[in-house]
């Protein structure tokens, strides 16, 4: 898959020849023609064509063509295509509409893109149309992966309190972009993981109570459970090495690969910590005392000669201790609960 951004020259640039781009998408979704592969090529390089016309009209400063845009309801031409689950057509539609979120200032363009709502085939929801990008189900596609992720990242890093609305439906308590993060929470890829917490951290910044509701209601709330036992499953891990064969270079490279994952999401754990999110850190501290530190101090005070464990354990309170700062986890377990 593909796609690129033709800008046009000023000197050939007509509003007649933008219309027909964009008409010329609503035929080929009226077609019969809709998997050809040669329809397919020129549906792309036209959404390619329309993106770069936007471009070039920010720089010349040409604001017939945004009105035009609107006109047309390119928006509501880019979610028909959508609705023909064609992917290579759905991956540009990702790629044209990142592109211009990126790189255009017209705030009227990225409103309407942000606002635009839409009713879901099954259910019957509202979602926009970003919505609708990240919750496309093609997940075994890498690279139309790596650019929706990435999508979603960048979208985060620009939320505030006064565009959450457009993405966030309180009233349904619906966040699909959050709900696409955490189920790839696990995901095989360490750049997708690694993506997935800038999202949540990026939202998670957001001081919006109805916003910290949704992130404790079902079934988001389990993601926090899952993370401590992640982080508990590496700990075990650990201990499984036979820390007499650290030398050999095969054990200490498995060794190395599970250390790394264990200091990566203690840090994660810490960074959510920080943002004191109450009752996200009653539910993280109560798994970290109930799954971690309490077992972990049964192996350190059994004094078990046969436990060959205890330095992993007193490693790995030096980890919490250093990257999980919070006083709450240094308290009596009472005053956490």
């Amino acid at each position: 898959m593909s796609f690129a951004v033709n800008i046009p020259d000023e000197d050939k640039m007509t509003i007649p020849k933008f219309e027909d781009l964009v008409k010329s998408l609503q035929k080929y979704i009226n077609s019969t023609s809709q998997q050809n592969t040669k329809e397919i090529e020129k549906t792309k390089a036209k959404i390619g064509e329309i993106s770069g016309y936007l471009i070039a009209a920010e720089n010349k400063k040409f604001p017939e063509y945004f009105k035009s845009f609107d006109d047309l309801k390119v928006l509501d031409i880019f979610n028909d295509l959508l609705d023909l689950d064609i992917p290579d057509v759905s991956f540009c539609i990702l790629e044209a509409l990142n592109f211009l979120l990126l790189n255009l200032k017209n705030e009227n363009l990225t409103l309407n893109i942000y606002s635009t709502k839409y009713k879901t085939k099954i259910l019957g929801q509202e979602m926009n149309l970003i919505d609708k990008l990240s919750g496309l189900k093609l997940e075994g596609k890498d690279e139309f992966l790596n650019i929706q992720i990435n999508f979603m990242k960048s979208l985060s890093l620009k939320f505030n309190d006064n565009i959450l609305f457009y993405f966030f439906n309180k009233d349904i308590n619906q966040f699909q972009m959050i709900t696409k993060s955490f189920s790839m929470y696990n995901n095989s890829d360490p750049m997708v993981r690694n993506v997935v917490k800038n999202i949540l951290l990026s939202i998670m910044k957001i001081k919006n109570e109805d916003l910290n509701n949704f992130f404790v209601s079902f079934p988001i709330n389990i993601y926090y459970t899952n993370l401590v036992l992640n982080f508990k499953n590496y700990i075990l891990q650990l201990c499984l090495i036979d820390l007499s064969e650290i030398y050999n270079e095969e054990i200490f490279s498995i060794f190395r690969r599970k250390h790394d994952e264990l200091i990566d999401i203690s840090m994660y754990l810490g960074d959510i910590l920080v943002l004191d999110i109450k009752p996200i850190n009653f539910m993280l501290i109560n798994c970290l005392l109930n799954e971690i530190i309490l077992p972990l101090f049964k192996v350190i005070i059994s004094r078990n000669k046969e436990t060959a464990n205890i330095t992993i354990a007193l490693y790995v309170f030096t980890i919490i201790i250093f990257n999980i700062k919070n006083k709450d986890i240094t308290r009596d377990r009472k005053s956490v609960v």
